[in-house]
């Protein structure tokens, strides 16, 4: 899962949606989901975390060590050109989302 070096280990998006879905869930005590994307690069999908703020979903981005709530309904505006068009088919919870890893043999 990501990229990995003796050093470092760069995360893909599934670990990073958890980790925002997590935090957000933790430090604002809101509803969270992973929305699980189709795209342009056959046969893999993205994913990708919002938080239900004020009854609108949100979506979030990591920058750092900050969590950045981007008050936008488009998520194009700030997702990587290689993953257009994104389509959603599926939204999950964090707990779904691992289970669905390790299913794919992804995560023990």
């Amino acid at each position: 899962m990501g990229c990995t070096s003796k050093n470092y280990i760069y995360p893909t998006c599934a670990p990073r949606a958890i980790y925002q879905a997590v935090t957000a869930a933790v430090e604002l005590r809101v509803p969270t989901r992973i929305v699980i994307s189709h795209t342009a690069v056959y046969p893999f999908d993205h994913a990708h975390a919002q938080a239900k703020i004020n009854g609108r979903w949100v979506w979030l981005q990591d920058f750092g060590k900050y969590i950045e709530i981007l008050d936008t309904t488009d998520q194009n505006e700030f997702v990587d050109y290689k993953y257009r068009p994104l389509v959603p088919y599926k939204y999950l919870t964090v707990s779904e989302v691992i289970d669905e890893l390790k299913a794919r043999g992804m995560m023990k």
